[in-house]
C-alpha cells in the first residue's frame, strides 16, 4: 500500500513538472508598440493567460479595446482530438459570439494553433508561436479564403511575465456565494422577447445561509402574468436580489419590478443526466422548470458578468427544451437555442461561485 501511494504522489509530482514546463504556462503581457493591429480590433492592452493540465488548453485573455471596452475571451479545450469546445467573447459582460466552438491544435512543443468551427469543419483563426528561449510570443491572427489560401490580418507580441510578477496581479477575494444558478426564456418567437423567465438558485453557502430561490416571471400574458420567487430562506431572496444579481452599481434592474417573495419548498427530480425538474410550491402556486436534452458539461474557469470587480466561474450544462408548468398549466412562450440574444434559451451552470476581487 505504501509503495502505491508514493507511486501515485511520483506521477502526480511529474503531471504537475510537466505542465510548469510548457512554455506557454503562465501570464502573457502584449507588446502594443511591437504588435500590428487592425483599427477595429486593436488592443490598448491585453493579458493573457494559459494553463496547459495534460493535453487541455485552458485560455483566458483579458482586454482593453481602443473603445475603452472590457473585452474577455475564454474556452477550454484538447489538443488534437478532432472535437470542438465552446468559446466565450465578451464586451463589457455581454456575450458576443453565442454558440461558437473552437478546436486547438499542438503542433509541437512551441507552435498551437486555434481553429474556429464553420459549418463543421475547422478554419484556422490563429498561430502562436514562442520563441526558443520562452521570453516571447508571437500570435499571427489569419483569415482563410474559399482555396485555403491564408492572409495575415494581425500580429501580436506578448512577452511572458515572471511568476513572482504574475503572482503579485492576483486581487485578494471575497468569497459572495457558491451556488447553483440554472436559468431559462421562453420566447414569443425566434430572436423575440421573453414570455417566461426563470432564474433559479440553489446555494450551498451565503453570507445568510444555504437555501434555494425560484425567480419566475411571466409577462404580456394578460391574466397568467407573474413576477415572484419561491424560497425556503427569505434572507436568501433578498441577498440574491440586492447583494448579488442587484449589486454591480446603479438601478437594480433584477428587482424592477419587485419580485413578491413567497415562503415555500424546493424539490428536484432527474431523469438520469438529461432533464432536471425544479418544483416550486407555495400557499398560492405549484410551479414546474424542467430543462430537457441536458447535455455534456463545460468549465468555465472565469467570466465577468459586468464592469465591476464581481468575478464567477462555474460548470456550464446546455439544455436542448425547456418547459414551465405554472399551477397545472403550461407557461408561455417557446424554447429558442439563442434565449433571444441573451445566451443559451436554457442551461444549468453548477458549482457556481462568485467572489468580488479585492482591489
Amino acid at each position: 500500500m505504501r509503495f502505491i501511494g508514493v507511486t501515485i504522489v511520483f506521477f502526480l509530482l511529474l503531471a504537475t513538472a510537466s505542465a510548469q514546463q510548457d512554455p506557454f504556462n503562465g501570464s502573457w503581457k502584449l507588446d502594443v508598440t511591437k504588435s500590428k493591429m487592425q483599427p477595429a480590433t486593436a488592443s490598448k492592452s491585453e493579458i493573457i493567460q494559459y494553463e496547459i493540465v495534460g493535453d487541455e488548453e485552458r485560455f483566458v485573455s483579458q482586454a482593453v479595446t481602443m473603445k475603452d471596452e472590457a473585452e474577455s475571451i475564454k474556452y477550454a479545450a484538447r489538443y488534437n482530438d478532432g472535437k470542438a469546445y465552446p468559446f466565450t467573447i465578451t464586451i463589457n459582460g455581454k456575450v458576443t459570439n453565442p454558440n461558437a466552438t473552437t478546436m486547438v491544435k499542438k503542433v509541437d512543443t512551441w507552435t498551437r494553433e486555434r481553429y474556429n468551427v464553420r459549418d463543421g469543419k475547422p478554419v484556422l483563426a490563429s498561430r502562436r508561436i514562442v520563441s526558443q528561449d520562452g521570453k516571447t510570443m508571437t500570435i499571427t491572427i489569419v483569415n482563410v479564403d474559399a482555396q485555403g489560401k491564408e492572409a495575415v490580418v494581425e500580429t501580436r507580441l506578448l512577452e511572458k511575465q515572471p511568476q513572482a510578477a504574475a503572482a503579485a496581479q492576483r486581487p485578494r477575494v471575497t468569497v459572495l456565494i457558491a451556488a447553483e444558478n440554472p436559468a431559462l426564456r421562453l420566447l414569443d418567437k425566434e430572436g423575440g422577447k421573453a414570455l417566461t423567465e426563470v432564474n433559479f438558485w440553489r446555494a450551498q453557502w451565503s453570507p445568510v445561509g444555504a437555501g434555494a430561490v425560484c425567480f419566475v416571471t411571466i409577462r404580456d400574458s394578460g391574466d397568467a402574468n407573474l413576477r415572484v420567487a419561491i424560497t425556503d430562506n427569505e434572507k436568501l431572496a433578498d441577498y440574491i436580489i440586492n447583494s448579488i444579481m442587484g449589486g454591480f452599481g446603479g438601478p437594480n434592474r433584477f428587482n424592477t419590478p419587485p419580485y413578491a417573495i413567497s415562503q415555500g419548498s424546493i424539490t428536484q427530480s432527474n431523469v438520469g443526466a438529461s432533464q432536471r425538474t425544479e418544483t416550486c410550491k407555495s400557499d398560492r402556486y405549484d410551479i414546474a422548470i424542467t430543462w430537457k436534452d441536458l447535455g455534456g458539461a463545460t468549465w468555465v474557469p472565469e467570466f465577468r458578468p459586468g464592469n465591476g470587480d464581481v468575478v464567477q466561474s462555474f460548470v456550464m450544462v446546455q439544455a436542448k427544451g425547456a418547459q414551465v408548468m405554472v399551477n397545472g398549466k403550461q407557461a408561455p412562450g417557446s424554447y429558442f437555442p439563442t434565449g433571444g440574444g441573451f445566451g443559451p434559451g436554457a442551461y444549468l451552470t453548477l458549482n457556481e461561485a462568485w467572489r468580488r476581487e479585492e482591489k
